[in-house]
């Protein structure tokens, strides 16, 4: 949780239905680019972006982005659909405009609009939602020995350097 008591750590989630296809042998790899509007100088600022998804229409981005939300002030977001090409060439598959304050009114703090694009036509929709980030006191406490271990890391540089992988279950409570 931020400090100020009018505000909130959240966290945005991004999917898309029926995206148009603008691949030619298979199907567009999407990705988005989240952007928020300087409120004083309407400047959009790139506050993150989604991995890229392959040959999917519908996809279901795993990549979130933490926003703070100001429960007082008018935040918007534009969210730009991309086919990425690969080698930094994109192809605008689509974008939508909304406010914070849209997508923590809306239902189960989740909206859906349909894309827009100069073109016009289907575009196809994204779906957005927002989670609140809790404060967490969990503490994690590790010990770990090895004996052996020998090149486990597949660098020739470390020896000795083992990965560890590990995920953290969010839990309901």
């Amino acid at each position: 949780m931020v400090s100020n008591d009018l505000s909130s750590s959240v966290e945005i989630f991004v999917s898309c239905r029926d995206l148009k296809n603008l691949d030619t042998f298979s199907k567009s790899d999407p990705i988005v680019k989240i952007y928020m509007q300087n409120e004083k100088t309407k400047q959009w600022v790139l506050i993150g972006e989604t991995e890229r998804v392959m040959n999917n229409l519908n996809p279901n981005f795993q990549r979130s982005i933490n926003v703070v939300y100001f429960f007082e002030k008018h935040q918007v977001l534009k969210f730009d659909v991309l086919d990425d090409d690969g080698k930094n060439s994109f192809d605008t598959v689509g974008w939508a405009q909304m406010s914070m304050g849209d997508v923590m009114g809306a239902r189960a703090q989740t909206k859906m609009v349909d894309l827009q694009a100069k073109e016009g036509g289907k575009r196809g929709r994204i779906i957005v939602r927002a989670e609140s980030i809790q404060a967490s006191n969990i503490e994690c406490h590790w010990q770990i020995q090895g004996e052996n271990l020998g090149n486990k890391s597949g660098l020739p540089c470390c020896p000795g350097i083992v990965p560890v992988h590990f995920n953290i279950e969010r839990s309901s409570e």
